[in-house]
């Protein structure tokens, strides 16, 4: 991995991009395979069942993605913050709830592959 700085010639020239990037390719393809994951009814239990750990995956990783660009720096260190900060400024989620759904869902499934069945979170498990 390079750790050459990214430059733009200004601050359009990066917006321009970034649109590029995510309304052009990211967000079309999350939709479509998210949709893809989730397309059998949620009541169905036997085999074949949805996808719902890549859809989560995939949710996850472009949340990372948004809070990296929204915190100007995808560098490393603070990812997880940085989505934290997103998630709540514009998916409008509670502090609370921000953190649990890194907790449950995040690490285990960017890392790991599953996620966790029961977390302890201010004294309480949930």
């Amino acid at each position: 991995m390079s750790t050459l700085p990214i430059t733009f010639k200004n601050v359009q020239e990066l917006i321009t991009l970034a649109k590029q990037i995510i309304v052009g390719s990211i967000l079309k393809s999350l939709e479509n395979d998210v949709n893809l994951c989730l397309s059998l009814p949620f009541n169905k239990t036997d085999a074949p069942t949805n996808a719902y750990s890549p859809a989560t995956i995939y949710c996850f990783s472009v949340i990372d993605l948004l809070g990296s660009l929204y915190a100007g720096n995808a560098r490393g260190g603070d990812n997880t913050q940085n989505a934290r900060r997103y998630m709540k400024k514009f998916m409008k989620y509670s502090p609370d709830d921000a953190l649990l759904l890194q907790r449950i869902y995040r690490h285990k499934l960017v890392h790991l592959a599953m996620p966790k069945a029961v977390i302890l979170h201010k004294g309480q498990l949930i």
